[in-house]
Parts: structure tokens; C-alpha cells; sequence
């Protein structure tokens, strides 16, 4: 995180503890003052990795051990980046104004771009559905919360808070299975009112299904096994025959090139 020039941390843990005991103009203060690109969800004795721009200036790195008593370090950049590309992704989501926008078909491990185009600092949920749910059984779940819910707490993923127009490449590693994607402030909701829409449901979450390393493909070879699928079916004014659509929608690749949900 990068914080203004005069806040310091000293004003960070006096608005710290006062916005544990509810004020609303510390939590402003500490939104207000504060900018953040992310971070790595570790395990102990874990590393993790990921792939950020920063510009020079001054930044706190923060680690979450205890919820309580987080620590802090001063990191200082310095100099001009240099213009270089972000590693390939396997899977990329990005938070909205109005909602998700994610890859549906994703390998267990791999590289993720998160961004947020939003209104302000944001994170991501992802919650591991049970054996035998799928992401409608949520939908419904969601409209109607009072149900047995199609998913556990046990082995959910989250991302660090990140600041509006911001993004960076995390590398992950997750159990296969079907997942639901959210915001930080959809999950606030969750165990309240939903709303009376089911798509709004469907706007402000996502399915997200992790295959076992194998069984699925990369965005590495996207750009050929699309090609050979355009090349091989493709109408003659250039619109996707009803093949060419059924075989992009069983390889996955559906939410990586475009096409409608």
C-alpha cells in the first residue's frame, strides 16, 4: 500500500483502533489516505508471488499473521519502471461499477490478473462449492439465503484489498472444483438480503470452475486452437457456425474470447 505524503503509521494505528470501535470518519480517513496494489495469500512456512508496476515513492508492505497486531515494513522505490510485460496469464478477473467480470474455465495453478475498474478499494471472494452444487444452485440460494447453503467456509480464497484503477499477475494454486467469485462487499450482503432479483445475483457474482492440472488448457495455446476453430468452421460472413460455438463453449475458452454467457 502506498500511503499520502504526512500520513504516517502512527496515523494509521490511532485510525485503526478508533474505526474498530466504529468511526465512520477514521474508516474515511484511512480510505482517503491510503492506495493498495494487492497482495499474496500464504500459508506458514508458504511463499507466494506476484507481479506489480510501482513508482518511486514510499510504501508499506503489510503483513496480516494476526489480524489484531498486523505488521508493517517502509519500502522505499526508487527510479523510472521500465517497460516490461507482465507474465501470461491463465486467468484473469476484474471487479466493476456493476458487477464481475471473470474466466469461467481455469487450471488449478497458474498466474491470475486481477484488476479493479470499480468505484473503490475492493477485494475478491472465492467460496468452494460443495460436491454435486453448481453455481444455479447458489443463484437460488442467494434469492432464498434461509436454505442449507451449497457451500463451506473450509478452503474458501480471498485477495488482498486493491484500490480503484489498479491491478496486478498473482500466482495461485487451488483445489479443483466449481467456486463462486464475489466482491468483498457482495460477501457483506450475503448473509443478508441479497435483493429481489435473481440477476443481480448473477451480475455481482461468478462461476468459476477449476479443472485438475491436465484437464485443462492454458491461455498459452488460445490464440492457436482458436485460429484452427475459426479457420476450420467459419461461416462464410465470418460469423461462428453453430459447431464452431458448441466447440468453443466445451474447450473453455468461452469467457477468455468473448462470446455471451
Amino acid at each position: 500500500m502506498k500511503p499520502d505524503r504526512g500520513y504516517t503509521r502512527a496515523d494509521l494505528r490511532a485510525d485503526t483502533r478508533a474505526a474498530a470501535r466504529g468511526s465512520g470518519a477514521a474508516n474515511r480517513r484511512i480510505r482517503e489516505n491510503l492506495r493498495y496494489f494487492g497482495g499474496v495469500e500464504t500459508n506458514a512456512g508458504g511463499s507466494g508471488a506476484l507481479w506489480e508496476t510501482l513508482y518511486a515513492g514510499r510504501y508499506w508492505l503489510a503483513g496480516f499473521t494476526s489480524v489484531s497486531r498486523p505488521a508493517f515494513e517502509t519500502v522505499r522505490v526508487h527510479g523510472t519502471p521500465s517497460v516490461s510485460r507482465f507474465p501470461r496469464v491463465t486467468a484473469s478477473i476484474t471487479t466493476k461499477a456493476n458487477g464481475l467480470q471473470a474466466t469461467r474455465f481455469v487450471p488449478q495453478s497458474g498466474k491470475m490478473l486481477v484488476r479493479n475498474t470499480g468505484r473503490g478499494v475492493d477485494s475478491l471472494f472465492m467460496l468452494r462449492l460443495t460436491k454435486g452444487s453448481n453455481y444455479d444452485d447458489f443463484v437460488r440460494w442467494a434469492h432464498h439465503p434461509r436454505r442449507q447453503p451449497p457451500f463451506g467456509l473450509r478452503g474458501f480464497r480471498s485477495t488482498p484489498a486493491l484500490s480503484r484503477d489498479a491491478g496486478y499477475v498473482l500466482r495461485y494454486r487451488m483445489r479443483p472444483g466449481r467456486y463462486v467469485v464475489m466482491e468483498s462487499q457482495t460477501v457483506s450482503r450475503m448473509f443478508g438480503r441479497f435483493g429481489t432479483h435473481v440477476e443481480r445475483v448473477r451480475q455481482v457474482t461468478r462461476p468459476l470452475n477449476v479443472r485438475a492440472t491436465g484437464a485443462a488448457h492454458s491461455t498459452l495455446d488460445t490464440r492457436a486452437r482458436l485460429h484452427h476453430i475459426a479457420k476450420t468452421e467459419a461461416a462464410p460472413h465470418g460469423w461462428l457456425t453453430p459447431r464452431a460455438r458448441k466447440l468453443l463453449q466445451d474447450s473453455g475458452l468461452r469467457s477468455v474470447v468473448g462470446l455471451p454467457h
